[in-house]
């Protein structure tokens, strides 16, 4: 609705279209008393007001003239009102009332002591610590008004609040008014800004997306393309798309891409800028498809322990901190006692230093609640992160959620591809999986699910070399597509792509790479019995690891 904040910090200009005269201190507005003007623009002007019923101080946007004078936008900004009013969430500004006092319009709404991110971005470019942390509530805010229908249309630095203990509220949901701009003859709506120089062009073209520029019909992705670019921005310091006139900003966001984060001497974190690229994408369906998937990703990022999300080193583990991954055979029900079974096996065959305490597991906890079969869970180098696949109605998708959350999201959830066996890479930054159909197939998709591409046509059980640059795999059927035949076996093939070399001959299955990665360690079928082999990693001679009848599968380094 504007921004409700202490005059003092309004940074808000004389605006346009607003009420002929300000309202004097004193002034009644139905059982409100204005006390001070905070500011005003395109929509009207924002007032402080006494509540003298509730004891408190309030905001109050009366609705500017041209406005209140077309009974349909009226009954549009009335309905939209209830229903942001309706809304009940920390991230979005609260709307108390919506009434009339004679002809005048006007909102109350909450109060908030602090600044808007445009004031804040005067300052330069926001720390990426806490840019992250104003992102993710953005995210957040945007993720609850999403689910109710509303769709923003104008996010901008302008109507996201801070206040002094840098909680984040979002203005004007849904109650964005669009105004023709008059420089071209063009019927697209330009949303009119706070401050504006006479005979400029008026508007926020910088934080359209591209199919709000060509005046299509939007959805809430468009939501998500501005959040991108005002995330840029709290990076930067500058826009992301600006051009020296209004065409010249609508070309950029039609065409171009916004200048690498590094050309501002940032040293950004791989994961936080894959984040902005794919809010940013062009065209709708590559974006992040809801809000909520992408406020996991950047709660992701924010939860780093200890470290600066300003670095790239912040957000991946160290390189000694290896997280071992557990990942389930073509039986699939018992792993976790396999695995625990599997660790007492090796522990005396691997050279070991000064003994160490043994691990307890004193406590197991279920983190999934999920409905359907799920399996092949792989965590975060960071900890603080899993992926695994759930079987659905029609096939295997892959999910995510925070360690100790609830709350799982999708991440790669296409209709046309039935997707298992996630494995993260030891950076954190992509996944691999491989397809559930008859011949498998190996990809390599973003730590969020952005980016996929294929690796092998055929293949199962991936797992990455600890340098990130090599996937280990195994295949139902020997690696050739002519020869629907033969008996699983091992592979190693370049991350990113080419052709897979074949490591040892006969049965294998769930490769593990040593820490060093020098070795692969796996099982296999021997003549009516399962055991673990190791081999190297540039092939040869396998070396067994243990051999005896009970099974022995699901192995961890």
């Amino acid at each position: 609705m504007g921004p409700s904040i202490e005059p003092s910090s309004s940074g808000l200009s004389s605006g346009l279209n607003c009420p002929a005269m300000p309202l004097s201190p004193g002034t009644k507005l139905g059982l409100y008393e204005v006390t001070a003007l905070l500011g005003e623009g395109g929509m009207g002007a924002v007032y402080r007001a006494r509540d003298a019923r509730l004891n408190r101080d309030v905001a109050i946007k009366v609705i500017s003239k041209a406005l209140a004078d077309d009974d349909t936008a009226m009954a549009r900004f009335e309905r939209e009102a209830m229903t942001v009013a309706s809304l009940s969430h920390p991230n979005i500004l609260s709307i108390f009332e919506f009434s009339r006092s004679g002809d005048m319009p006007f909102v109350v709404m909450e109060l908030v002591a602090g600044d808007t991110l445009r004031a804040r971005l005067n300052g330069g470019p926001i720390p990426a610590r806490k840019a992250v942390a104003y992102a993710l509530q953005i995210a957040k805010g945007l993720g609850a008004a999403h689910a109710r229908g509303l769709v923003h249309r104008d996010l901008k630095p302008e109507n996201v609040m801070v206040s002094t203990d840098d909680h984040v509220k979002i203005l004007d949901f849904g109650l964005a008014k669009s105004a023709p701009s008059h420089d071209d003859g063009s019927q697209m709506g330009a949303t009119k800004l706070a401050e504006t120089t006479p005979g400029m062009v008026v508007g926020t073209f910088g934080y359209m997306a591209p199919e709000q520029v060509r005046g299509l019909a939007v959805d809430h992705r468009a939501d998500i393309f501005a959040f991108g670019a005002v995330l840029y921005e709290m990076l930067a310091g500058a826009r992301a798309f600006k051009g020296e006139t209004a065409a010249d900003t609508m070309s950029a966001i039609l065409t171009k891409d916004p200048p690498d984060l590094d050309s501002h001497r940032l040293a950004i974190a791989p994961g936080l800028d894959r984040i902005i690229r794919r809010c940013l994408e062009k065209t709708p369906e590559l974006r992040f498809q809801s809000a909520n998937d992408l406020a996991f990703a950047l709660e992701t990022l924010s939860t780093v322990s200890g470290a600066s999300t300003g670095s790239a080193a912040a957000l991946a583990a160290p390189p000694d901190a290896v997280i071992p991954k557990v990942r389930a055979g073509r039986n699939v029900l018992p792993w976790i006692v396999a695995a625990a079974a599997i660790v007492a096996a090796i522990a005396g065959w691997i050279p070991r230093g000064p003994a160490a305490q043994p691990a307890r597991f004193d406590k197991f906890a279920r983190i999934s609640e999920l409905a359907g079969e799920e399996t092949t869970p792989s965590i975060s180098p960071d900890g603080t992160t899993v992926v695994y696949a759930v079987r659905g109605e029609t096939g295997w998708d892959i999910y995510g959620q925070r360690v100790g959350g609830r709350n799982a999201t999708p991440i790669l959830a296409d209709p046309q591809r039935s997707e298992s066996g996630p494995a993260f890479s030891h950076d954190g930054a992509l996944i691999a999986f491989h397809e559930s159909d008859a011949d498998g197939g190996i990809f390599v998709a973003g730590a969020t699910g952005e980016s996929v591409r294929r690796v092998t046509e055929i293949g199962f059980h991936p797992a990455w070399s600890p340098d990130g640059k090599r996937i280990a795999f195994t295949t139902e059927e020997i690696y050739d597509p002519a020869a629907r035949q033969g008996e699983a076996t091992l592979y190693v093939v370049d991350a990113a792509g080419g052709t897979p070399k074949k490591l040892v001959d006969g049965d294998a299955a769930n490769p593990a790479w040593s820490p060093s990665g020098d070795r692969i360690l796996y099982w296999a079928n021997t003549g009516g019995q399962r055991d673990l082999f190791t081999v190297s990693a540039s092939g040869g001679a396998r070396v067994a690891v243990t051999n005896d009848p009970p099974l022995d599968w699901s192995p961890v380094w």
